[in-house]
């Protein structure tokens, strides 16, 4: 009989010594591994954008909005909130502190394609001007938007519970962009990194006619 009354006595007196505890919470800031290995002198960096073409390589541009159904200097307007929002995302890391960077004689392909690294006098002119160890520059920007719209027979049915068919409309709108980054070590002079992401992203949507699938 005692030793039928030691177990739940015991589980009582350990749920009372918890209840009693004061419970404390600490938080705790942890860097994740980045992808990319930077020096420790690294501290603090200077981003630009890179990738807009010179006056001469602009009309081509256009005229790559106007057969792709591209808004008119779409590339210019997402290449600067590209380079604005690293700025951003690296000044929320306690590992770095940056600065955007504004240059007049920074021009790249306006393509997909990287133009060829900036010199190193050019590089530590703007580190120097901006006071960082490393300048990370946007070589290469581009957008390309997509469009297409299909139709088919759907079935419905009345509130008398009779069936018809109606012309249901379906259109879908994706944009891909490519942004190539160089990660430039003005201590030692050395490219840290050079590559290129892709993103895509879709909408669809539905409607009785093309345009109402268009605007959803």
């Amino acid at each position: 009989m005692k030793k039928t009354l030691f177990y739940p006595i015991a589980l009582l007196l350990i749920v009372l010594l918890f209840s009693s505890c004061k419970m404390r919470s600490t938080s705790l800031e942890v860097l994740i591994p980045a992808e990319i290995d930077i020096p420790q002198h690294v501290q603090s960096v200077a981003v630009a954008n890179r990738s807009l073409p010179e006056k001469g390589s602009k009309l081509g541009n256009i005229f790559e909005g106007i057969i792709t159904g591209e808004p008119l200097f779409a590339d210019r307007e997402g290449s600067n909130q590209c380079t604005n929002g690293l700025v951003y995302k690296l000044n929320e890391s306690p590992r770095f502190s940056a600065v955007l960077a504004t240059s007049d004689n920074l021009y790249g392909t306006g393509t997909r394609a990287f133009a060829t690294h900036l010199s190193w006098s050019a590089v530590d002119s703007i580190c120097k001007n901006y006071k960082a160890d490393a300048l990370i520059l946007l070589e290469a920007f581009d957008s390309n938007t997509g469009k297409s719209s299909d139709s088919r027979r759907v079935k419905k049915k009345d509130k008398d519970g009779n069936e018809y068919y109606v012309t249901e409309y379906s259109a879908e709108m994706c944009i891909n962009v490519n942004a190539g980054w160089r990660i430039y070590d003005n201590v030692n002079q050395v490219i840290i990194d050079q590559n290129s992401f892709i993103d895509e992203k879709c909408w669809r949507g539905k409607g009785e006619t093309l345009i109402k699938a268009e605007r959803r």
